[in-house]
């Protein structure tokens, strides 16, 4: 925000370009400055010092040979030197982005972002399905652009949400100016917040007013990723299969189960994946028991109308909570008193996929024989069973994102608890070195912990609160290069200037 500030104040600058901080090709950072920089180059991945070095003199001697260069022409010019004087071609990844062709792309991401909360229930599973498949970067922090809407746009969205990605993808390449990239196939230019589902990197504070973030407070984006992780934040999920490749019958004639071996303690509720199809009226009873043949630990019915007609939806079974064994076998149970095999019935999806779950199975039970099952060839069942999360969001990180190895930096921690109750930190520094709760300290006030990383390199620190209730929230993260060039790069560049120092009002003439 102070450099923001500061180029509003010297009434714009033509080009920026961002040597150090790794991670700065991201939309919401070149959107932040639209107003004040016209041509925005940063990095996806990882930047440093080095990929900047050896460019600087070549990037003078154009300005001084081609006084007349365009923004344009100067920032295709700096990426293709960036990709011919590097000596680390694979991890390079670097953009310049025209700012004042950003918001038809704006627009349409919040467009798209709208969508996918419509028909979020439709949308859920195949978009992180999706996702797995796409380029990510900061360790699961943040995706591509427009890796992201491209393999999003040849799946089985809504029409609607097809062509929202479509208009993205369309809208993308009208900013990107140049690129290049090393061995990131799925790198484009430009990254967005969509954290990895199962890493707990969800950042509470990005859709925050008081964070002061453009594009959150301009679009739905916030909205959009906060509601596709509810499921985490909120509550827990524990077991799982979500893939969809088949479907099972339920009517009066059967009874089905499907196994699974939990990891915690309480059971509070859990979703699976059905539709009616026909005139079936009779309730569908869900529960859940340690024997196929015992009786049920928890159970509950729901009226036929509950159900979406003719189209797979997770539909949730709210039961009383119970308590598990971890390491035990338990069944979920599917049961209905009408409806036939043909036209009136429920149906649950699954997959055919011997993989898809590890730890349970499919049985069935023939009412007319009173017998069980095990279905050849496996399937699983689409489910999802939940625990009591701790509904709290992840404390925030503070502190420089890249330095030198075997100096000491500082970092803030900071988290809120809802209660006001006092609060410890576990940090993982990711280098082998953790904080183990800390504390107890006050709750949101900055916690101050100083770290030396003593090798080179790139690192991730992962840090959770725990309030005086033991109740723990999620990981947050801050990720830290250690470069491998010992001199830091604003010395390097003064180092070049001072045996260029006709260069110096060339460049002051630029900015």
């Amino acid at each position: 925000m102070k450099c923001k500030k500061h180029y509003q104040k010297q009434g714009g600058v033509d080009l920026i370009c961002f040597t150090a901080p790794c991670l700065m090709g991201a939309i919401e950072s070149a959107y932040e400055l639209r107003d004040c920089v016209d041509i925005y180059i940063g990095s996806e991945e990882l930047s440093g010092y080095g990929h900047w070095f050896d460019t600087i003199e070549n990037i003078c001697e154009e300005i001084d040979d081609n006084p007349d260069i365009t923004n344009n022409e100067l920032s295709e010019f700096i990426i293709q030197s960036l990709w011919d004087k590097t000596s680390w071609q694979p991890s390079l990844t670097m953009s310049a982005v025209k700012t004042s062709m950003m918001e038809p792309l704006i627009s349409s991401l919040d467009t798209l972002a709208s969508d996918l909360i419509t028909y979020y229930n439709e949308s859920y599973d195949l978009f992180w399905e999706v996702y797995a498949e796409v380029q990510g970067f900061g360790n699961g922090f943040c995706v591509d652009v427009y890796d992201l809407v491209n393999k999003c746009s040849v799946a089985d969205f809504h029409p609607s949400i097809i062509e929202d990605f479509v208009e993205v993808r369309d809208c993308f390449s009208d900013c990107i100016i140049d690129e290049c990239h090393g061995d990131y196939s799925g790198a484009y230019g430009l990254t967005i917040y969509v954290p990895d589902l199962l890493s707990y990197y969800y950042a509470s504070h990005y859709g925050d007013s008081a964070y002061g973030l453009d594009f959150s407070q301009n679009t739905n984006w916030g909205e959009f990723v906060s509601l596709y992780f509810q499921e985490i934040i909120e509550y827990g999920v524990d077991q799982y299969q979500t893939e969809t490749t088949t479907g099972m019958v339920l009517c009066y004639k059967y009874k089905w189960t499907q196994s699974f071996i939990p990891t915690k303690e309480d059971l509070i509720k859990l979703k699976l994946k059905l539709y009616r199809f026909g005139d079936i009226t009779s309730d569908l009873k869900v529960s859940v028991r340690s024997e196929k043949e015992g009786y049920d630990l928890t159970t509950i019915s729901i009226p036929y109308d509950s159900v979406p007609k003719d189209v797979w939806e997770w539909v949730e079974f709210d039961f009383p909570d119970i308590v598990l064994i971890t390491g035990e076998t338990y069944y979920i149970l599917l049961s209905t008193d009408g409806g036939d095999n043909t036209e009136n019935a429920y149906s649950f999806a699954g997959s055919n996929d011997p993989d898809s779950y590890l730890d349970g199975d499919i049985w069935l039970y023939y009412t007319s024989s009173e017998s069980w099952k095990m279905w050849d060839p496996p399937i699983d069942a689409c489910f999802k069973t939940f625990f009591e999360g701790s509904g709290l969001n992840p404390p925030v990180i503070e502190g420089p994102s890249s330095g030198e190895s075997g100096i000491c930096y500082d970092y803030s921690f900071v988290y809120n608890d809802p209660d006001n109750l006092d609060v410890s930190y576990f940090i993982d520094w990711g280098d082998g070195k953790v904080e183990e709760w800390t504390g107890p300290h006050q709750s949101g006030i900055k916690t101050t912990f100083s770290h030396v990383w003593n090798e080179k390199g790139s690192y991730v620190i992962n840090a959770k609160a725990k309030n005086s209730d033991d109740i723990e929230t999620g990981w947050s993260t801050l990720e830290i290069t250690m470069p491998k060039n010992k001199l830091h790069g604003y010395f390097l560049f003064q180092r070049f200037l001072q045996n260029h120092s006709h260069l110096y009002k060339i460049l002051m003439q630029t900015l």
